[in-house]
């Protein structure tokens, strides 16, 4: 049903992709040199669909009989149109016959509308990365969808999906870039991988090198970002051989503190009161027999179910995450370099980090051998109020 609505009852689809409307002048001209052949819709060639909402964004049933038989407040949604709306709102403004404007009054739900909006502006071309991205975001969240299901709706390979919304990770500064084309899609998709490195892994240099150079030297994160923004010089390619390079300076600059770590000397063992400390006599040869390994008799409690050890994901917080795991079968878990060590059984895991402490019990932790008494053996390392530790690592989010 073809309907008059006056212009400031009709309100924007809420699933409308679209950010910015160019061109409305010359659409507007348009559609005025058609006012006289097309008189009863003001030179309108296709009236949108539109469906009834109530000031809640509700559907409403067409009741026929003309616009003016709803409340006040309730209003002309449209499906499509979002140009034509405002080239009649421009073309109000020196012409009142262009007051209402003839929409096509049609039930349609909210997954509909949704459809429609991103059908519309997919055949236009016109939508910018960003504005897909968003689109497909909202989607999601809205609907409750997985991305798989909301490839198959938008007739995308999940892939698609999966690196548009991946652009949403980037900073407000290269999203606006992008939409505008400065950037390219390729362009955001090759930075990412930067912002999976913290700030603290960084070595010195990468924190400090704001130069390019003709042999394309890693910079830090920042100067890549603001070349990208501001001079707009660099091509994709050139965007990923520099993450290259900065992952392969940070990972080499980890590599070297970590074996400077384990060059370091062993600490002296802090005597557990209560118990001898083991002293070697001078003229006592020392054992060829080597040290048994160690094992731990694990209290009964509840073992996760994990994937196949190598494809387990660690779910971490954006902190650093230190694990030890204790005499008697407890672990203690520090977050952040000053955390807390809140203790846990085997079983009992907090939130996302119990698949991080199952992996590292059962990469520790041997099954207990019956046939050797339930003590701790070959291990040296004991924490701040004496008890023995079995194994310390560290973990980061990347």
């Amino acid at each position: 049903m073809i309907v008059n609505v006056p212009l400031d009852r009709i309100r924007d689809n809420p699933f409308q992709p679209r950010q910015t409307y160019p061109d409305i002048q010359e659409l507007a001209e348009k559609i005025k040199a058609m006012k006289g052949v097309l008189p009863a819709t003001h030179g309108l060639i296709h009236p949108p669909n539109a469906r009834v909402v109530n000031a809640r964004g509700t559907m409403l049933p067409w009741l026929g009989g003309g616009f003016s038989s709803y409340p006040p407040d309730c209003a002309a949604q449209l499906a499509e149109g979002h140009r034509r709306i405002r080239a009649f709102r421009l073309l109000a403004e020196t012409d009142p016959d262009y007051a209402c404007m003839p929409v096509n009054v049609v039930d349609l739900d909210d997954r509909a509308m949704d459809d429609i909006a991103w059908d519309e502006n997919l055949a236009r071309k016109d939508l910018s990365p960003v504005e897909e991205a968003r689109a497909l975001q909202r989607s999601l969240e809205r609907f409750g969808l997985t991305q798989a299901e909301l490839a198959d709706r938008r007739r995308l390979a999940r892939s698609t999906v999966t690196n548009k919304l991946r652009l949403l990770q980037l900073p407000d500064a290269m999203l606006d870039a992008i939409h505008e084309g400065k950037l390219t899609e390729r362009h955001g998709l090759a930075f990412l991988p930067v912002l999976d490195i913290p700030t603290a892994d960084l070595p010195r240099q990468l924190k400090t090198n704001t130069n390019f150079g003709v042999t394309w030297e890693a910079p830090t994160p920042e100067t890549l970002q603001k070349r990208l923004v501001e001079v707009g010089d660099v091509t994709a390619d050139q965007v990923r051989q520099v993450v290259e390079r900065i992952k392969l300076e940070t990972e080499t600059a980890k590599k070297r503190k970590w074996e400077a770590k384990d060059a370091l000397p062993s600490s002296p063992v802090t005597p557990i009161p209560g118990k001898p400390t083991p002293v070697m006599r001078p003229d006592e040869p020392a054992s060829t027999t080597p040290a048994p390994e160690p094992r731990l008799n694990r209290p009964e409690g509840q073992r996760l179910e994990m994937p196949p050890r190598g494809v387990t994901p660690l779910a971490l917080p954006d902190v650093v995450v230190t694990i030890r795991v204790h005499h008697g079968g407890t672990f203690t878990l520090s977050i952040g370099e000053d955390g807390q060590f809140p203790q846990f059984f085997k079983g009992d895991y907090p939130g996302d980090l119990a698949p991080t402490l199952q992996h590292a019990c059962d990469l520790f932790l041997p099954p207990a051998d019956p046939a050797d008494p339930a003590e701790l053996r070959g291990a040296e390392k004991r924490g701040a109020g004496g008890e023995q530790i079995l194994m310390e690592m560290e973990v980061s989010n990347r």
